[in-house]
């Protein structure tokens, strides 16, 4: 009996080590290699042509549907391993595709290879029916952030500005809550979104949210729609 080329793509080291210490006990599993974030993925995946890849969907540097996208047209069976529980599991649920809810135990891991097995290796998996499906949904990829042991989910979308706080940054949101975690702007510029800028040393603006910009004399004034005000460098802007 021929094994199952696999391969483990997450960003999180300990669920890396779940996922390859489950998939050892498993005989007909061939672990191939392993991947931290979507680059590494991609290329493992084009050079191993895999038959499984247990793939997380928020990765450090990308979603795992562009990782999906970047791979067509090899065309592995893909078990998602996903924090999301909502309107996107219905997708992968019309297709001969797997997921995984984090937090998920042991029998729910086996149910997913279990599927994998009894999927007949001559069909396809329906990789590309998968992409033309999740297209038509908007799947915000959360962004990271760890505090020591607790990692907090931000969605990007609802996040207004973020003001330094000492050692902490308080991440301000569309409904007025406010979040204090104790990061940094420094560390925070290496992780958010392209569409967030640092407009002076203590604060960082979403630029969806930008209402309007008043060029003074030697600054600008940042107003964000939720009326908030900002001075800013105009050495600073990059809209």
């Amino acid at each position: 009996m021929s094994k199952i080329k696999t391969i483990v793509v997450d960003d999180e080291a300990p669920s890396r080590r779940r996922v390859k210490k489950l998939l050892s006990a498993m005989e007909d599993i061939d672990l191939q290699g392993e991947a931290e974030n979507g680059a590494q993925a991609i290329s493992l995946i084009k050079n191993i042509i895999p038959d499984l890849v247990l793939l997380d969907i928020q990765l450090k540097d990308m979603t795992g549907f562009e990782v999906l996208k970047s791979i067509d047209p090899i065309n592995p069976k893909i078990i998602f391993i996903t924090a999301y529980d909502s309107y996107a599991i219905q997708a992968f649920e019309e297709n001969a595709i797997d997921y995984l809810l984090k937090p998920y135990n042991e029998s729910r891991f086996e149910e997913a290879i279990n599927r994998v097995r009894r999927f007949p290796a001559t069909e396809s998996s329906s990789l590309s029916d998968l992409l033309n499906k999740i297209s038509h949904f908007s799947i915000n990829a959360k962004i990271k952030i760890q505090e020591g042991k607790t990692t907090h989910l931000i969605d990007p979308d609802k996040l207004t500005y973020i003001q330094s706080d000492g050692h902490y940054s308080d991440f301000h949101f569309e409904d007025r809550s406010v979040r204090l975690i104790r990061v940094s702007l420094k560390v925070l510029e290496k992780i958010l979104p392209d569409k967030f800028v640092r407009i002076n040393k203590s604060v960082i603006v979403n630029k969806d949210q930008i209402a309007s910009i008043r060029n003074l004399k030697s600054t600008s004034e940042i107003e964000l729609q939720s009326g908030e005000r900002f001075s800013s460098s105009k050495r600073n802007h990059h809209f």
